[in-house]
């Protein structure tokens, strides 16, 4: 892997973003409820403070930035890895991830309870499609309401490039659409994914998973090694 040097670095530190974003980043397997205390004080702070890259680095957790609609931005920490499946934990609140992409959601009004691929996922490969449009299927069950066995078509397309800031670092990413349809549903909407073109990581992301949802907005902070898996 490339050295990753940071836009934002200080030159006389020597600061690049594979120390400050990987440093002390180790896979937790099971975050216990101290843990997920010591995140909600150290992030959280006053109300209406705002995360900093210094509060992130003092955590020796994996973490990840969530936001839901116009809602507050939380942190979630990694808890659990099942294979390629991770597990995010906030207090009340799970998201597992695959490669990128959210395929369960546990603790939110309205959650994801299933995603079963049809066809191979594009989000774990975006950088080595060489030609698109792709299209892709998965089968999602929803609760509440209780649906099951939802089926949506995803389209991917690269649609440019982009530098993104998350937490006072700068990443070149390439950014790609996904246009989904679940016709059982007569629901469309759109995911958008911001990935590093050296290594793949889904440094940004915009995903609906909730037809009674707003978009949730995921940020990564500090990635799992296994994201580099």
């Amino acid at each position: 892997m490339s050295d990753l040097r940071s836009k934002t670095a200080d030159p006389q530190r020597g600061l690049t973003r594979r120390a400050t974003v990987f440093g002390g980043c180790g896979l937790v397997l099971s975050a216990c409820t101290a843990s997920l205390q010591d995140v909600r004080y150290v992030i959280r702070g006053p109300e209406g403070a705002q995360i900093t890259r210094a509060q992130v680095d003092s955590l020796p957790y994996a973490t990840m930035a969530a936001k839901l609609g116009g809602g507050p931005r939380f942190v979630v920490i990694l808890g659990k890895a099942e294979g390629s499946d991770l597990y995010w934990n906030a207090v009340r609140t799970v998201l597992v991830t695959r490669r990128g992409r959210v395929i369960r959601t546990v603790g939110l009004s309205a959650n994801l309870t299933r995603t079963e691929l049809v066809d191979q996922d594009p989000v774990s490969g975006l950088i080595d499609i060489e030609q698109f449009p792709v299209a892709a299927r998965r089968l999602v069950d929803f609760a509440p309401p209780y649906r099951f066995n939802v089926m949506i078509e995803g389209v991917f397309e690269e649609v440019g490039r982009e530098t993104v800031e998350i937490l006072e670092l700068q990443f070149d990413t390439r950014v790609f659409r996904e246009k989904c349809t679940a016709r059982d549903l007569d629901w469309k909407f759109t995911n958008t994914y911001w990935v590093d073109p050296e290594n793949g990581i889904n440094w940004k992301s915009r995903q609906h998973i909730h037809p009674d949802l707003p978009a949730l907005d995921l940020d990564i902070l500090k990635p799992s090694s296994l994201e580099l898996a």
